[in-house]
């Protein structure tokens, strides 16, 4: 899928099953508009990074208390050169921002590539380390790069509407967290996932 840049940079690619945590949470997105608003209209940009996008993509750690899919982990390997003593929770709140451009157009901007979990030296078992990675095609990797989400929306529903649905794929340890890691704003109420 080729997604055009918002400052007329060149156009990158993303592909469904490497790209899948990106596109996961765009859709989630989406369905917290969906099930307020009677219609809406989106389109997905890209934006260069910055040294936001930098400090957020630094590998960091996630309390198991906030990842219910998971009952408990235990680290037995190192599997990673890095050492969880050198890393800070993740600040989820960064991760994710949602701007009103106007009355009704929404701007959410997120990072792309891939969520993976690492083990690193002096890991705690009470907590999940990650580190985001770029994805591959078979030619070249691209660089981190913001995803920007502009949705235009219509009128309130006066209703909320309780049909919108997410299924997870296996390539994505997004749907780990409670949240999918979004801030409040863009947590659907009546979007369930499986």
């Amino acid at each position: 899928m080729v997604i055009p840049d918002l400052n007329n940079l060149p156009s990158k690619f993303i592909y469904y099953l490497k790209d899948a945590d990106a596109l996961i949470f765009a859709l989630y997105a989406v369905s917290s508009f969906f099930e307020r608003y009677i219609n809406i209209t989106y389109r997905l940009y890209t934006t260069p990074a910055d040294a936001q996008l930098a400090q957020i993509s630094k590998p960091c750690y996630i309390e198991i208390r906030d990842l219910p899919k998971l009952k408990s982990v235990r680290y037995t390997n190192t599997s990673s050169n890095l050492d969880a003593n050198n890393m800070s929770e993740c600040n989820l709140e960064a991760w994710t921002t949602v701007t009103i451009l106007s009355q009704n157009l929404y701007e959410v901007k997120f990072p792309n590539g891939e969520l993976i979990p690492i083990s690193p030296k002096n890991a705690r078992d009470n907590r999940i380390y990650y580190k985001r990675r770029t994805t591959k095609s078979l030619w070249r990797a691209e660089p981190l790069y913001w995803l920007v989400l502009r949705i235009q929306t219509g009128a309130l529903l006066s209703d909320i509407r309780k049909s919108v649905w997410l299924l997870p794929i296996t390539n994505s340890h997004i749907f780990d967290h409670k949240y999918l890691s979004a801030p409040p704003v863009l947590r659907p109420q009546y979007t369930p996932m499986w």
